[in-house]
């Protein structure tokens, strides 16, 4: 399944859904592509390639997800979160997936990472994945994770390639 973003608003964006309530499951069984672009183009916003934000306690069963020169980001510079698959963690949920590949661009935040731009308050296991994309953020930048606070967060097995930048 290949979804061709083109997706310019709100606080909470993402390639497939904003946001989602407790309790939901998202489930896709085929591998899922996103191309194209996802921008939240309000104050403290949050942008992902999959789910703008996860707040409540979800479950998310992927077959496989990449990013494809898709652009994730903020409208504005010093302003929210970007992320290749989620661009904020602030629960804790359940992700079920065999392979994560993030390409393309990931700008504009106060924090940008290939898996997520911040995840706070939250253990988390970040499951394997290959980022080969270039990502730019004027404060935190990671190649798995932009901004960790009050969280413990394992990285299993990553792979990243490509352009960090950050100014501060």
């Amino acid at each position: 399944i290949t979804l061709n973003a083109k997706i310019n608003g709100g606080q909470t964006v993402g390639g497939l859904l904003g946001t989602c309530e407790a309790g939901t499951t998202l489930e896709v069984e085929k591998p899922l592509t996103v191309t194209g672009n996802v921008t939240a183009n309000k104050g403290q916003g949050s942008a992902g390639g999959l789910l703008g934000k996860v707040s409540e306690n979800i479950t998310i069963k992927l077959d496989s997800y990449t990013t494809e020169n898709a652009t994730i980001g903020t409208l504005y510079q010093n302003k929210g979160y970007a992320g290749g698959f989620i661009g904020d963690i602030t629960s804790v949920f359940t992700l079920d997936i065999r392979d994560i590949t993030i390409n393309g661009y990931i700008r504009y935040a106060t924090g940008a990472g290939g898996f997520a731009g911040r995840i706070e308050g939250v253990n988390f296991c970040v499951p394997a994945m290959t980022v080969s994309a270039t990502i730019y953020s004027s404060n935190h930048v990671g190649g798995v994770v932009g901004y960790v606070n009050n969280s413990k967060v394992m990285v299993k097995n990553p792979t990243v390639k490509g352009s960090l930048t950050g100014e501060t």
